[in-house]
């Protein structure tokens, strides 16, 4: 290959190594950005209202799911998904966590006749 090829190889090789460098930086950049945004909201939501903004979600979300179960006849899977669940499973945890039952055993307790 000619000298020229090479270095202009070379040099391209060069650019997007710093072009990717400083794209990650700003990612990272960002990224800090957002969690320190995020644990500012956490602080200001639990000294307004008492409870983090985690917990204000899992709540909601676990009141609608318990309406649901009270309310409907749909799946597990269904009611997870309708509560911004990722998975059932999920939905189990949150009710054993916070209700010490399984989301049927609450929809057998609580359906409405």
């Amino acid at each position: 290959m000619s000298e020229s090829i090479t270095s202009s190889i070379r040099e391209s090789a060069f650019k997007r190594e710093h072009t990717y460098k400083r794209r990650i930086g700003r990612k990272a950049g960002q990224i800090s950005l957002l969690f320190g945004r995020q644990r500012a909201l956490e602080t200001r939501s639990k000294c307004a209202v008492g409870i983090t903004l985690h917990e204000l979600i899992t709540a909601t979300r676990l009141a609608k799911a318990k309406r649901e179960l009270r309310e409907t006849n749909l799946t597990l899977d269904r009611i997870a998904n309708r509560c911004s669940l990722e998975c059932p499973e999920y939905l189990s945890v949150l009710f054993w966590k916070h209700r010490n039952m399984t989301p049927r055993e609450y929809h057998e307790q609580h359906r409405q006749k």
